[in-house]
């Protein structure tokens, strides 16, 4: 008899514990502040189609924290409610309101019309962002020359293209590696072989490659750019591309491209799917968009008359990941300059980044990185003659 009523009691404590599990889990995705997993395996669920949940997105190893400088969860509930929340999942509330948040979540960024980019920065703006302030001047840029769009008469103009590593996420203006390299260059070369040079920093913090390829074709030559510099990091690893492609078809928005068009089709992809769904049909031809992204810029270049080059930028303190050495084989095989900086991260350690938890370069790293690009540039065979005539 006794065993009997102990076996019940374990059965009603195991019911519910399993009840205040589900509560807990159901909450955790009403509030939308679930695991990535959980969410992943919701998804799933959902759509019908197989877990999607792969060991990387488990682990949260190494390279996710690189490639996702900026997808740090927020979670702005205030009170006890929040509080719990935030304990369970390891945050404090100076994480909450300090490095991790996102410079859209500042109010920093506008959505972008009538094109294929997701968003650009506000014009003429001032806000602090990961302890440094971020200032745009009137185009929306951060940059810390209000030029204009007419280049001025002797001046040899480069448009820098990508994400919050170039932009300088963290790191004052004067530090970051566009205002280096254009220092470097008019200290060394200026006056003797252009008046003046100048590096319009078109770089956007969430920027991917999708973007960059429009900010390329579009907003870089509104300012009549000599050279168009487009950097890809570790951030930009081939699946990267196809989920920036489900994004935009399953949200109904124009694909512009046919080659992108030409790809949906084959992938079997549709307007209707999840996004989920739609990400699982196109990762494999990941390779496909990215190969088809730099043949759209060589093509732009050929008919434009403007060069473009890619900056193949290491990250890893660690090695060179494989995919960064795939690409800049790639960007070289479709005819573009292609400069892969690897060297600057060659034998780093911790101090390249800015914290422990932000992966983003840090000052030290900008000038390194600077170093290295300024050396490639000079000695490219096809871009030392333009800034050298």
């Amino acid at each position: 008899m006794n065993i009997f009523k102990t076996l019940q009691q374990s059965d009603r404590a195991q019911s519910l514990a399993w009840f205040v599990l589900f509560i807990v889990v159901g909450l955790l995705l009403w509030l939308g502040v679930a695991p990535a997993p959980l969410k992943l395996l919701v998804d799933d669920i959902e759509n019908d189609g197989p877990n999607a949940v792969g060991l990387d997105d488990i682990t949260q190893n190494y390279y996710d924290a690189l490639l996702e400088p900026d997808r740090e969860p927020q979670l702005d509930l205030e009170g006890p409610l929040g509080n719990f929340l935030r304990a369970i999942r390891g945050k404090s509330e100076k994480s909450q309101k300090g490095t991790w948040v996102s410079i859209a979540v500042l109010g920093a960024t506008n959505d972008y019309e009538g094109g294929f980019m997701t968003h650009d920065l506000k014009p003429n703006l001032e806000v602090i962002h990961k302890g440094t302030l971020v200032k745009t001047n009137r185009w929306g840029h951060r940059d810390s020359d209000d030029y204009g769009k007419e280049k001025p008469e002797g001046t040899f103009r480069i448009a820098l293209i990508g994400g919050s590593n170039t932009m300088g996420s963290g790191v004052d203006i004067e530090d970051t590696l566009a205002t280096l390299i254009e220092q470097r260059l008019n200290e060394e070369l200026g006056g003797t072989h252009h008046d003046r040079y100048e590096i319009v920093n078109l770089a956007v913090s969430a920027y991917h490659l999708l973007d960059r390829l429009w900010a390329a074709m579009y907003v870089a030559p509104e300012f009549n750019p000599d050279l168009i510099l487009v950097s890809i990091t570790a951030r930009d690893l081939r699946r990267a591309v196809h989920r920036g492609v489900a994004e935009r078809l399953t949200a109904g928005r124009d694909l512009h491209y046919d080659f992108i068009k030409t790809i949906v089709a084959q992938s079997g992809a549709q307007e209707s799917n999840s996004e989920l769904k739609a990400e699982q049909r196109l990762k494999r031809y990941s390779d496909n968009l990215i190969t088809g992204i730099f043949q759209e810029l060589n093509r732009f270049s050929d008919e434009s008359g403007i060069p473009v080059g890619m900056l193949v930028l290491r990250l890893e303190i660690n090695a060179v990941h494989p995919d960064l050495r795939w690409q800049a084989q790639a960007s070289e095989n479709a005819g573009l300059i292609t400069l892969p900086i690897f060297e600057a991260f060659e034998g780093g350690d911790e101090s390249m980044y800015l914290s422990d938890r932000d992966f983003h370069p840090s000052t030290k790293a900008h000038k390194l990185l600077a170093d290295d690009i300024y050396q490639q540039l000079l000695n490219h065979d096809q871009v030392a003659p333009l800034l050298q005539p």
